[in-house]
């Protein structure tokens, strides 16, 4: 993981294991075949890949995931897209979880409310000044949440970290506990979605699940694959702080996340 030029933490950068969870990881490569032969994955990588090199557009937090990707499986084109993409983001407010080099954002004094609330708790990592930027994360960690916003939980830890946002111990102490909620959320949902991919994304590279769950995902990751490399456009709901939106993330978030659970998958197991 890229550490934005912070000192290397490797206790706070090393696999999360959800405490809860019996490690049945299986003892055999070919009893892992058995669940999804590693070809097929792996085929589904190269469409994947393909999908995401004809897209147009990437968002701050796609390119931040194929950074990730490209770190494991260098690709040239790949790179050379992700290069033209991050340019054409100079100035974003999130612009700071790729190029680090960028200056920090002005977080208000009030967070607000609804979306615009979730908005800047998500943005606090890449914000100033500190204090302000800690204790709303601090906020945004307080509530049990779920879907989107429990994935953004995780993710906004792993961003402070990334930024080098020293965070007191009991948000840091929260990462596990957050690690589980999202796998307890996956176990029980059978069908594919954005989020669906999203929870699997993070379960695979952050964390250490069961293997033959972690097959079981890739398999309808790898069945819900479109002939021409994608996953397709997916309706999904946000709802925060009282207010709620729905609409398509977009076939590149989709992709993206995919991409990278693919590549966890063939890297890990």
């Amino acid at each position: 993981m890229y550490m934005g030029g912070c000192t290397y933490n490797a206790k706070s950068s090393e696999r999360i294991k959800p405490d809860t969870i019996e490690d049945n990881r299986l003892k055999s490569s070919d009893d892992l075949a058995h669940q999804i032969p590693r070809a097929r994955v792996e085929k589904a990588h190269t469409l994947g890949l393909a999908a995401i090199l004809r897209e147009q557009v990437l968002t701050v937090g796609e390119i931040w995931l194929l950074q990730k990707m490209l770190k494991s499986a260098p690709n040239k084109a790949l790179q050379q897209m992700v290069n033209d993409r991050a340019a054409d983001l100079a100035g974003h407010p999130f612009e700071r979880l790729i190029n680090p080099s960028t200056p920090y954002a002005n977080l208000p004094e009030d967070p607000g409310c609804g979306l615009t609330r979730f908005y800047n708790y998500i943005l606090a990592p890449f914000g100033t000044p500190k204090k302000r930027a800690i204790s709303f994360i601090d906020d945004f960690l307080s509530t049990d949440e779920s879907g989107y916003v429990l994935t953004h939980q995780f993710i906004v830890l792993e961003w402070a970290e990334q930024t080098c946002l020293e965070l007191p111990e009991q948000l840091e102490a929260k990462r596990k506990k957050l690690l589980d909620q999202i796998l307890w959320e996956q176990l029980a949902d059978k069908s594919f979605s954005d989020l669906y991919v999203e929870r699997v994304a993070i379960l695979l590279y952050f964390g250490d699940p069961d293997a033959i769950a972690a097959a079981q995902w890739i398999k309808t990751i790898v069945n819900a694959q479109l002939p021409d490399g994608s996953w397709g456009l997916y309706t999904e709901h946000l709802s925060y702080d009282g207010q709620s939106i729905t609409g398509k993330p977009g076939t590149s978030h989709t992709i993206v996340l995919a991409l990278l659970s693919l590549r966890a998958y063939l890297d890990k197991y």
